[in-house]
């Protein structure tokens, strides 16, 4: 019985590890995309600040954005780098704890991030009520 139990475990290990390497795949375009775009910066303009030398350079980073392709951990370090964003933020699937990755990662003081997190948190319970509210009206 305990083989069978170490069996199913291991199974449920290997899917919690496929869906965490799903959640990163998906959320890394959508990161990389904000934080270009944060920055004001062309794919092209992108492309040259992390060295990617090649007639394609532009649409790489378009492939990357869009999920086509997944980039290698080296590129993300580099593309932290140059936009000033911790590496984690590219990898995380939540908004909020992204957020506050940048926001450490900036240095914000903590009576800061506590504001930060408050007002998050109020605007959740917003959304909530107006959810609540349509589907009342629906």
């Amino acid at each position: 019985m305990s083989i069978c139990f170490a069996y199913q475990n291991t199974i449920f290990l290997q899917s919690v590890i496929m869906i965490t390497s799903e959640r990163r795949i998906i959320m890394i375009p959508k990161r990389l995309k904000e934080a270009r775009e944060a920055a004001n910066f062309s794919q092209e303009k992108l492309a040259q600040l992390v060295d990617i030398e090649s007639v394609n350079s532009r649409s790489r980073i378009s492939n990357y954005e869009s999920g086509r392709f997944t980039p290698p951990f080296e590129f993300i370090q580099k593309v932290a780098k140059v936009l000033d964003y911790p590496e984690g933020y590219f990898y995380t699937s939540d908004d909020d704890f992204a957020e506050l990755l940048l926001l450490i990662h900036r240095g914000h003081s903590y009576n800061e991030l506590k504001r930060s997190i408050k007002v998050i948190n109020e605007a959740k319970i917003l959304v909530e009520k107006l959810q609540d509210c349509l589907n009342t009206n629906n």
